[in-house]
């Protein structure tokens, strides 16, 4: 559950609890920063809050030992740092973990370029372009874009695998597809040609 730090930390601090040790950084992509530590050992059910530089806390069950902050609040490149305590329902909080700092890196592998492109014609000037979907390889919830070329001119930019163009008279019309991914890497482009076409 992801919570809005509060302007005043709440509970008695150092109350009859024990915190986590060790907080360490267990894995980064440029997307994503996993947190791991030693569990507290309690009588009671409390529940661990780890706070981050960027002013959020999050609440994690007391069976975990593990948590990963993902692309929706950091970003590649950047440096973030954390910090964790348990806290209970009485208000009671242990005292605060070591504090660790990392910085993830950047993003500049490209996704894989789109597979399979062809054009299905349609009535001579209109086609159906069809492609295979590319992933993000470090991010692979996030949509690929797409931008499609006709004839070397820029025809749009999309997240779908297929598009319906209207091109001119022309003998022969290329048509190309590049992924685009969230860092911004492009992949190889992707081209497929139609010849003698005619309205």
């Amino acid at each position: 559950m992801l919570l809005a730090a509060p302007s005043a930390a709440p509970g008695v601090t150092g109350g009859p609890l024990a915190g986590p040790a060790n907080l360490r950084v267990a894995a980064i992509t440029p997307h994503g920063v996993t947190l791991a530590w030693d569990a507290a050992v309690n009588s009671g059910s409390f529940t661990y809050v780890i706070e981050s530089s960027f002013g959020y806390r999050v609440g994690v069950p007391q069976t975990q030992t593990t948590y990963t902050w993902t692309r929706a609040m950091v970003v590649p490149g950047r440096t973030y740092s954390f910090v964790m305590w348990a806290g209970n329902a009485k208000g009671h909080e242990s005292a605060k973990s070591n504090t660790v700092t990392v910085t993830l890196p950047v993003d500049t592998t490209p996704p894989a370029a789109p597979g399979n492109l062809y054009a299905v014609d349609v009535d001579g000037c209109e086609t159906w372009l069809f492609w295979n979907e590319s992933v993000d390889d470090v991010d692979p919830q996030y949509a690929i874009l797409y931008e499609v070329d006709v004839n070397g001119v820029f025809d749009g930019a999309q997240t779908d695998v297929d598009r319906w163009i209207t091109y001119g008279t022309q003998s022969s019309n290329t048509f190309s597809v590049q992924a685009v991914d969230s860092a911004g890497n492009r992949a190889p482009i992707s081209i497929v040609t139609l010849d003698n076409q005619t309205c």
